[in-house]
């Protein structure tokens, strides 16, 4: 089964110029192609107060909800500029994009993880499930837990995949959690679909 492949545009890097994406799903392939993120920034959640943290790179991820608790891994970039994806037999690894924002400074931190892996359930099989008021902690190396509050859930065809939405700038400490899910094409081996949790920071400690 296929590793998931997101490619990296520019922007992704910290450059403002436009570029493509292409997405294919965590652990079960497939993909495609979306305008990368552009400078018009999400509107900021109105409640949200807390302030950004200071750049610290994420060690750990829980989700209450789903009983996960998992290593997060550094994300960079293969040869041909799509990231990289946690190893396929690491069922409980997830890894986060290192060309942006570390979880709790302002702007959108992103985390990957698998649904499948070798055939087995993986870290986010059931990110799905996820509901607003639902919450996120991201422990970082500098003894910190970053609490994010998920806002909203997507599921959305590969094909659509709303960069603008996942990558583009914020005025608020955002993180967003992707995997793959949807309809199995036994054509391609993949599914047809990404899954997106978006959460904002509600507390820092």
């Amino acid at each position: 089964m296929a590793p998931q492949r997101y490619r990296a545009g520019r922007h992704a890097l910290g450059v403002t110029a436009v570029a493509l994406v292409a997405v294919t799903a965590a652990g079960c392939g497939g993909g495609g192609k979306a305008r990368a993120a552009g400078t018009r920034p999400a509107a900021s959640p109105s409640s949200t107060a807390v302030k950004p943290l200071a750049r610290s790179v994420p060690s750990r991820l829980r989700i209450p909800k789903l009983n996960i608790d998992s290593p997060i891994m550094k994300l960079g970039l293969n040869a041909d500029r799509t990231i990289q994806v946690p190893p396929l037999n690491r069922l409980n690894m997830t890894g986060w994009w290192k060309g942006g924002p570390t979880p709790g400074e302002k702007g959108a931190s992103v985390i990957l993880g698998h649904n499948i892996g070798n055939g087995r359930a993986s870290v986010f099989d059931k990110l799905g499930t996820l509901r607003p008021g639902d919450t996120v902690r991201v422990t970082r190396d500098n003894g910190s837990v970053a609490t994010f509050e998920i806002t909203r859930l997507e599921q959305i065809a590969k094909s659509r995949f709303p960069t603008d939405k996942v990558y583009g700038k914020l005025s608020y400490p955002g993180i967003r959690l992707i995997t793959c899910g949807g309809r199995f094409d036994s054509s391609s081996g993949h599914h047809v679909d990404n899954v997106i949790a978006y959460g904002r920071l509600v507390n820092a400690s």
